[in-house]
């Protein structure tokens, strides 16, 4: 790593190296002067987001250990009560979010033999982030629901469609309303957890490019965010009946650019697999895998 005179870190040069790096993995252009300013802010400690945690991690190759304690470090700051609020208002808070803090969520999802998702179950802990509320809206993307059920810490009053942008074209984003057990009042903490049952079939996957005459196969997915706000500790679960095919663990680096796209295979041959963060802001994580029905 070159150096400048004195006890500054040349940024054009980390710049030009992790462009080099983000662009030789992903095979995604990366400009250095886009990212010059958002590595000078980060090493000043002035601005150091989960966005920019992981295109350094992906850039230096770091371990899994040094990335989540990079993100742990992360988290801590943003949980400082005015760090916090400050992120908060330096960008607009889908309505679901106003009214509380996410302090854990744990999705468990449930894969059948023929790769389909079949369910999933959101335990989440919140703290009440308004004077007072008795219910909570959680939003979430998927195919057509077959049943929904508030398994503890509330109950379901109502569900519709939200006007919220999916990921998947071929998904719907849902909004639960969840009556809480009495009125909470801000700063208490409070825990509650769903069940979505899916009725998945092939619509609802994404099509791969396959040559005449050959079998048509298709993508699945889960993923977490991005969020409006930070979402600390979240723990992604997925439990098959059998290994899926050719499985990849994704990276969004942007929900605003979807095409710029961290993936990297699962090599394990395994009926569980786990992937936690400590938190999430501007990014997005998730399991992607085939499906030939």
């Amino acid at each position: 790593m070159q150096r400048r005179r004195g006890d500054g870190i040349n940024q054009r040069a980390v710049a030009a190296f992790m462009a080099a790096e983000l662009s030789d993995r992903t095979g995604v252009e990366y400009d250095p002067v886009q990212l010059k300013n958002r590595i000078a802010r980060a090493l000043k400690g002035d601005v150091f987001t989960d966005e920019t945690a992981g295109l350094f991690s992906f850039a230096f190759d770091f371990s899994y250990k040094d990335s989540q304690e990079l993100r742990r470090a992360i988290a801590t700051s943003y949980l400082n009560q005015r760090t916090h609020k400050e992120l908060r208002s330096a960008a607009p808070i889908v309505a679901h979010e106003k009214d509380h803090i996410s302090l854990a969520t744990t999705f468990v999802s449930y894969i059948d033999d023929d790769g389909f998702l079949t369910c999933f179950e959101v335990t989440q802990t919140i703290q009440i982030d308004v004077d007072e509320t008795q219910y909570i809206s959680p939003l979430f993307e998927g195919a057509d629901l077959e049943s929904i059920t508030v398994l503890f810490g509330g109950e379901l009053v109502d569900l519709a469609d939200s006007d919220e942008e999916t990921f998947n074209e071929y998904n719907r984003v849902w909004k639960l309303k969840i009556k809480l057990p009495r009125v909470f009042t801000k700063g208490e903490i409070h825990q509650f957890k769903y069940r979505c049952d899916l009725n998945e079939g092939v619509d609802d996957l994404i099509p791969l490019p396959v040559a005449e005459g050959e079998k048509q196969k298709y993508i699945d997915q889960v993923t977490f965010g991005p969020f409006g706000a930070p979402y600390y500790n979240l723990t992604m679960i997925l439990r098959c009946d059998k290994t899926p095919q050719n499985m990849t663990l994704n990276v969004w680096t942007s929900p605003d650019n979807r095409e710029t796209l961290i993936s990297e295979p699962v090599e394990e041959n395994s009926k569980i697999f786990t992937a936690s963060y400590p938190v999430l802001y501007k990014t997005s994580f998730g399991y992607a895998w085939e499906v030939s029905p």
